[in-house]
């Protein structure tokens, strides 16, 4: 899921690289502009879809299956055209997927993105919530791998600069100080 995470963060930097490029020319300007600005912003619809390429790769289904088929579907044609026929893509295709099917996108996979992180979060509280009741009960062995678990999650979440709720933040920095002097000893 991580990956999941930093392909959609790198689609949407691309939509939004796209949006600077027609915001300082118009969308019809950075379109007739053949030897700079349409380009990069074809390369950057082919990066889009290689986001959601890997995501496939990467057995992702649980995160493309949040996305609308037919989204995902005109991504690809549009990168296809671009890739297999570039000499004869009309501007106005490009133009609608521009104005019509990157805002819907762009909107799309932030909601994704919201949602993945609050999975991240609520895995990673049920891991603490499970160590704070069974901690005096679970053999040394499983207790050092759900810290080492723990842990490796809080990591993941400070990558992506997911913050968790104050209680939780407090109680995994609790179990890490204590788990940290135990291992002293």
């Amino acid at each position: 899921m991580s990956k999941g995470i930093t392909r959609l963060d790198r689609a949407i930097q691309k939509i939004e690289e796209i949006e600077e490029i027609c915001e300082l020319k118009g969308v019809d300007k950075a379109l007739e502009d053949e030897l700079l600005a349409k380009p990069a912003i074809m390369k950057h619809l082919d990066v889009i879809h290689q986001q959601f390429e890997k995501l496939e790769k990467d057995q992702e289904y649980e995160i493309l299956s949040k996305f609308d088929k037919d989204e995902l579907k005109g991504l690809r044609q549009v990168r296809n055209w671009s890739s297999h026929n570039y000499d004869n893509i009309k501007n106005q295709f490009v133009k609608n997927a521009i104005e019509v099917n990157l805002p819907k996108l762009k909107e799309s996979i932030q909601e994704v993105l919201k949602e993945t992180k609050k999975e991240l979060c609520k895995n990673l509280e049920k891991n603490i919530d499970y160590f704070t009741k069974k901690q005096d009960v679970l053999m040394p062995q499983a207790k050092t791998d759900l810290i080492k678990n723990i842990k490796k999650e809080y990591e993941k979440l400070q990558e992506y600069k997911i913050e968790l709720d104050k209680p939780y933040n407090d109680k995994i920095k609790n179990i890490i100080k204590k788990n940290s002097k135990e291992n002293q000893r």
